[in-house]
């Protein structure tokens, strides 16, 4: 066969009844045998499907299908998710304005709402819909609001540390690069010995804090122009001040600076309050150099954001005040595509950063409270850990992995029916249960818990619901 032999567009099968055949329509298409003779009439036998199962999901949610995802409910499709959770009686919720990356690596705006679907913004390959919880950027101007030309944002500050050199800091440049407001501080000049600059975002007292809390600081930043040469480490820095802004404690944490694109570099530091006098935190940038050394670079900087907690989260402008961004709360009611005597959920999932409490991918609840099965990232951040539990709430079976790296995909499943449970996660081998019943599940909650502080702050790329107990060798076959 050769380019030009098959030539289909919209073919169908049709039973032509006199005859018991079934004819293939070809819509003026042509397919041709070896000679270069058409071949008419065709024709197709089905297959004999006695005895073969094959299960449906009665609910899917596949997140990564398109720019919205794609969803089905009892063997009806729908193209967005809000059209799906009207046909369910689900609910999608967020009282406040969120960012995420689009597929063309671009940051943008969700406003009040609407769902945030994801992207790597270095590989722009689809991560999910984003559910994260709630949080408060407290640096009060990470857009560069008030920069220009030799102007440093509104509130910001540098400092100099000569050394015995002559170095100078200033604002080359502003704009905007993968939907990040940026500016371009440019040092230069001739350093002595101890020579460093501070860049700091944030006044000292405008950050209340206490010991004991986790606080992160992240910001996207790259090299723009001049060169490393001289450069002897970049850091992001969280000082602890007490209620006179007087110096109790600090963290430095190093950090690599290249020159790719400004949203594939976002940089992150934690740090755990440990003074018992800390009232207030203070993140700056501090860049050391080499002894005596000529200097030239420009750190492109955006995106700043100190936030109380254990890992970072999506980046929330502000301009004058810190700003808080709401929660994401996905809920769906099970009455409709349920069944409480068996059943098997799926899901893939992109593994987040170690929150330091167990997080939860989804949840199922019955009536009254207390989750049955979770899909949760463990509290040390090493595991993923599938969990299911009985009417009694006692664990009948689960599963776990490690050695995942953050970012990357996992696939989990378990099946359930009476005195039979099992359970697969990424291909491994089942674990199984013979003894436990499932009680009558009311909700389904997708990245998170009504346990407070339980949200996954991660994507979510699928979700699939079984209204029966698949078998062991299909349940594997599923997370593979």
């Amino acid at each position: 066969m050769v380019a030009g032999d098959v030539d289909l567009d919209g073919i169908t099968i049709v039973q032509d009844i006199p005859t018991s055949t079934y004819l293939i329509d070809l819509n003026g298409g042509t397919i041709k045998d070896l000679a270069g003779n058409d071949l008419t009439p065709l024709t197709f036998t089905p297959p004999n499907t006695s005895n073969v199962k094959v299960n449906y999901p009665s609910l899917s949610m596949d997140f990564i299908a398109d720019a919205d995802g794609r969803y089905t409910l009892n063997g009806t499709a729908y193209n967005d998710l809000t059209a799906f959770l009207t046909a369910a009686g689900g609910s999608y919720t967020r009282p406040s304005a969120g960012t995420y990356f689009d597929s063309t690596g671009t940051l943008q705006t969700a406003a009040s709402g609407i769902p945030r679907f994801d992207y790597d913004p270095t590989t722009l390959v689809a991560r999910g819909i984003l559910i994260e919880e709630q949080r408060t950027n407290s640096i009060r101007n990470s857009t560069m609001s008030g920069a220009a030309v030799g102007t440093l944002p509104t509130g910001w500050g540098t400092f100099i540390n000569q050394g015995g050199g002559s170095i100078g800091i200033s604002v080359v440049g502003t704009g905007v690069e993968n939907g990040l407001n940026y500016v371009d501080i440019r040092t230069n000049g001739t350093t002595g010995t101890s020579t460093y600059i501070y860049i700091i975002p944030s006044n000292a007292n405008h950050i209340t804090a206490a010991v004991a809390d986790n606080w992160n600081f992240s910001g996207y930043i790259t090299r723009s122009a001049g060169s490393a040469t001289g450069v002897a480490s970049t850091s992001l820095t969280i000082y602890e001040l007490n209620s006179s802004s007087g110096y109790t404690a600090a963290g430095t944490y190093s950090v690599s600076i290249s020159a790719s694109s400004l949203a594939s570099q976002r940089k992150t530091a934690l740090r755990t309050l440990t003074a018992a006098a800390t009232a207030y935190v203070w993140p700056y940038i501090i860049v050391t150099f080499s002894n005596n050394t000529a200097i030239d670079v420009t750190y492109r900087i955006a995106g700043l954001q100190m936030e109380k907690g254990s890992a970072p989260t999506s980046y929330i402008p502000t301009t004058s005040a810190a700003v808080t961004r709401s929660a994401d709360t996905l809920t769906i009611p099970t009455a409709s595509w349920y069944n409480n005597s068996a059943g098997t959920a799926y899901l893939s999932a992109v593994k987040p950063v170690s929150r330091g409490v167990s997080s939860r991918f989804y949840s199922l609840y019955p009536s009254g409270s207390g989750e049955v099965s979770v899909i949760n990232h463990s509290s040390a951040g090493s595991q993923i850990v599938l969990n299911v539990a009985d009417s009694t709430g006692a664990s009948v079976v689960g599963t776990s992995i490690t050695g995942l790296n953050v970012g990357s995909i996992f696939k989990s499943a378990f099946a359930f029916n009476l005195n039979d449970f099992a359970a697969s996660t990424n291909g491994g081998s089942i674990t199984t249960d013979t003894s436990g019943s499932f009680p009558t599940m009311t909700t389904l909650r997708i990245g998170d818990s009504t346990t407070s502080n339980r949200s996954i702050n991660s994507t979510i790329e699928k979700f699939r619901y079984y209204p029966s107990r698949v078998g062991d060798a299909q349940l594997q076959l599923l997370t593979q």
